[in-house]
């Protein structure tokens, strides 16, 4: 946070934010072409089905953030190729387009590294948590209605007009015993005082999971009903696992770079705060270090064994490395070459070839951790991307620099 903040808050003003759009744009690119790669790999060397997924985000989410705020601050020093002590700057372009990463990785990503219906392992909901089943229920075989059910004050449903049905009449067919079965169940669970706490924790409410459930196998949902559950799902998502602090951070840094009065507390010659900026700097130089540290750590102990064949890891590791910088580096000289990017500076534009050859994000490893999902088989499409990537980075960043210089002087 320390370190994207005062770069981004002292390069960011009106004068260039309409120029930087590019940066998340191109983010975005670089995502779809490695999720299209990692699938159509995936398919055509046959991985296990449970690994497709898992194989679509590996290949979809590079290392946008960490490893080339390291390699631009590194290049930025001195007498740089692209000016004279431009690695603040460079931290800067990078920065920007960080926050599209951190959707991606804990949005998309999150379902992809899910665990199928049938395994055993389980995750931290990002929504609602599914109704128990019948055996988790609370014991009791006459269950009192209540008067209000939470559910029905919603107005998505009635559970006392269901409850009351099963309760006074005989079910005649199949559907109406499944009917009395379910609201059963849920009286009986809205009546448990157990999960009644369980409904009022932080991470969500199994009166959301009933709503956002179809009311009725046999009907089409009404447009009202889509819309409806949509908007359930939005609101109970967590959004603090992609909105983490060093992206609010991120954005709180823009926002005070565009109010000139407020940036003038922190740059200039005379900023009344300006001993608040230096401690920033200060704490932010420590993060580069930090995280070569944190990488090292993650990758010392070598490749795990997993079940993912070898084929499958090396398809991952070409299509991260090679084929999706073959296919975004020339997009990108297009938009340069024909005026759809209009890059400020020669460094702008590196940046933006940078972001389709990283291997992958290390929080793919922090995700699967958190699904205790292909957790060694997405440490080990790590290892070997990193551990080839000291050839191929190197290789692409000469290219880099000939095509900024030569093709887009």
């Amino acid at each position: 946070p320390c370190l994207m903040s005062m770069k981004l808050m002292g390069v960011v003003d009106f004068s260039n934010i309409h120029l930087l759009w590019s940066l998340p744009v191109n983010i975005c690119l670089s995502i779809l072409i490695g999720s299209a790669l990692g699938f159509t790999s995936a398919k055509l060397f046959r991985a296990p089905k449970e690994l497709v997924g898992m194989l679509s985000a590996v290949t979809a989410l590079g290392n946008v953030g960490n490893l080339p705020l390291v390699l631009v601050a590194t290049l930025g020093k001195g007498d740089s190729p692209f000016g004279y002590n431009v690695a603040d700057l460079g931290i800067a372009y990078v920065s920007f387009g960080i926050w599209v990463a951190s959707i991606f990785q804990f949005s998309i990503s999150y379902y992809l590294l899910a665990p199928a219906s049938n395994s055993p392992s389980s995750s931290p909901p990002l929504l609602s948590p599914p109704l128990p089943s019948p055996s988790q229920l609370p014991h009791s075989t006459h269950p009192q209605v209540a008067p209000h059910s939470q559910a029905s004050s919603n107005g998505f449903f009635s559970m006392n007009s269901l409850a009351n049905s099963s309760a006074n009449s005989v079910p005649a067919t199949a559907d109406e015993m499944q009917q009395a079965k379910s609201s059963d169940m849920m009286t009986a669970l809205l009546d448990d005082p157990e999960s009644k706490s369980d409904r009022e924790d932080g991470l969500g409410s199994y009166h959301v999971a009933v709503m956002c459930a179809p009311q009725d196998s046999g009907k089409n949902p009404s447009c009202f009903d889509v819309l409806h559950r949509g908007f359930l799902a939005v609101k109970n998502f967590q959004w603090s696992m992609i909105f983490t602090f060093p992206i609010k951070c991120m954005f709180t840094a823009i926002g005070f770079g565009l109010i000139p009065p407020i940036k003038g507390l922190f740059f200039g010659a005379h900023a009344p705060l300006e001993i608040v900026k230096d401690t920033l700097d200060c704490m932010g130089e420590a993060m580069i270090p930090c995280m070569m540290a944190v990488l090292g750590a993650n990758l010392s102990k070598g490749p795990p064994a997993c079940k993912l064949p070898f084929i499958n890891v090396a398809a991952v590791v070409v299509c991260r490395l090679i084929i999706a910088p073959c296919i975004g580096v020339p997009i990108v000289v297009a938009a340069v070459k024909y005026g759809i990017v209009k890059p400020p500076d020669q460094l702008f534009v590196f940046v933006l070839l940078l972001q389709h050859c990283m291997p992958t994000a290390i929080n793919m490893h922090t995700v699967a951790t958190l699904h205790q999902n292909g957790v060694a088989e997405v440490t080990t499409a790590l290892f070997w991307q990193y551990l080839l990537s000291l050839i191929t980075l190197p290789l692409w960043m000469l290219f880099f620099l000939y095509l900024v210089h030569t093709v887009m002087p």
